[in-house]
């Protein structure tokens, strides 16, 4: 799940949206490995503000990399934290105070870190849950909660 919240003079609220996201990454040291991520377009999450208006916020999708330096505490658990880079574009759209429609969209470049847990369910299957804080925003505050499944080839 993607948060996003107004930080802005105008206030607008928090702003909740589901995505899926692929990774793929190699271990490539003791207790360090490197990902790769591919998010694919949220679903949409709406406010609407009376006579004020309405807006609509949708993730457009989105890729990035990143460091992952990690700790095996026991055989079945492995602690991590993730340090990278994310590129994605949102989209608003909505009803102005005027009743006009409007629509827009931004790219944006910005680095993350995060922390998460992975519980190994068998040699190759671990179910992981992870949190990352996406860094240097301008008006909002954004981070991303996932739950998956780590297939080790």
């Amino acid at each position: 799940m993607q948060t996003l919240e107004d930080t802005s003079d105008q206030q607008l609220g928090k702003f909740k949206t589901n995505s899926l996201s692929l990774t793929v990454g190699k271990v490539v040291a003791n207790n360090i490995a490197v990902e790769g991520f591919y998010n694919l377009p949220s679903t949409t999450d709406s406010r609407d503000y009376g006579a004020n208006g309405t807006l609509s916020v949708k993730s457009k999708g989105g890729y990035g990399f990143a460091v992952r330096p990690f700790v095996n505490v026991t055989n079945e658990i492995e602690l991590f934290a993730r340090v990278g880079r994310a590129h994605g574009k949102s989209a608003f759209s909505g009803i102005d105070s005027n009743g006009d429609a409007f629509s827009d969209s931004e790219k944006n470049t910005n680095n993350f870190y995060g922390f998460g847990a992975a519980y190994k369910l068998s040699p190759k299957v671990s179910v992981v849950a992870d949190y990352k804080k996406i860094t240097g925003t301008e008006d909002s505050k954004v981070s991303l909660t996932g739950v998956g499944v780590r297939y080790n080839f």
